[in-house]
Parts: C-alpha cells; sequence; structure tokens
C-alpha cells in the first residue's frame, strides 16, 4: 500500500502533470489551468496517479476549450516620403497589415500599423526598395492574434 500523501504533495503532483501535458502543445499561449478542487475516490493514491490526473485533465481542458492557432503581430510606425506612401501602403495591404493612423510631418508622412510578424520579415530591404533609402521603421511586439 502506498503511503498517503499530503494534500500540498498531491497538490504539487498534480500541476506537475498539468504543466508535463501543457509542454506537449504546440504553440499553445496563453493558456492557464489551475486546481480547485482534489478529490478522492478510490482510497489512499500515490504521487504518480495525481500526476496522471493532472495530465489527462489538461488535455481534456485543452481539446474542450477548441484551441486555435495563434500568430505573433507587432506595432509599425514607418516614416516614408510623400511620394511614397502609395507604394508603401499597398505594400503593407499585401502583408495584411493594418494601417491605423497617419501623421503628416512635413515632406515625411508617419504611418502607425500593425501587422503579422513573419510578414514583416526583409521588409527593411524593400522599404528601402520603395523608397529610394529615405523610408524607416520600427516595429515591437504587441501579443498573438488568431491566424
Amino acid at each position: 500500500m502506498p503511503p498517503l500523501l499530503a494534500e500540498g504533495e498531491a497538490r504539487d503532483a498534480l500541476h506537475a502533470g498539468l504543466r508535463h501535458a501543457l509542454l506537449d502543445v504546440e504553440d499553445l499561449v496563453q493558456a492557464r489551468l489551475g486546481v480547485t478542487q482534489i478529490a478522492g475516490s478510490c482510497g489512499p493514491q500515490d504521487a504518480r496517479a495525481y500526476w496522471d490526473a493532472g495530465a489527462a485533465a489538461a488535455r481534456s481542458a485543452i481539446a474542450i476549450a477548441g484551441s486555435q492557432p495563434a500568430e505573433p503581430w507587432v506595432a509599425l510606425d514607418i516614416s516614408v516620403p510623400d511620394e511614397a506612401v502609395g507604394r508603401v501602403s499597398g505594400d503593407l495591404a499585401k502583408r495584411r497589415a493594418r494601417i491605423h493612423a497617419t501623421v503628416n510631418r512635413g515632406k515625411i508622412q508617419i504611418l502607425s500599423a500593425s501587422a503579422p510578424l513573419a510578414e514583416m520579415l526583409h521588409y527593411a530591404t524593400r522599404l528601402r526598395s520603395m523608397t529610394s533609402g529615405r523610408g524607416s521603421f520600427s516595429m515591437r511586439p504587441i501579443g498573438y492574434r488568431p491566424c
């Protein structure tokens, strides 16, 4: 007969099973699982039984939640000369970007946008080409959105 586990040991074993199941899921973002109650009806259990129960509960919760794939998005601030705004806006549209605002700074336009990170790979080269080397941009991560 296995030794009786203290409630804290049972909870720790259950949490370990939950964490293990979450690590098995690729690209899982913003998932939170927690233990609210531990109730046993089969007599004393060992730590492995609680670990297995935690892993099974996590897999079940993920299946019920209906997870969906997500991709990282970035916020962009793009400075372009007036004559290149149309080309840059068109290129951003092809990259699934959303332009939120445009600010006029004399002969320069500042575009504020957001876009999927994957679409912005090699953008610096493309922007230089469209603006004859006079465009610049910065980007910062803003989170994940469904694909």
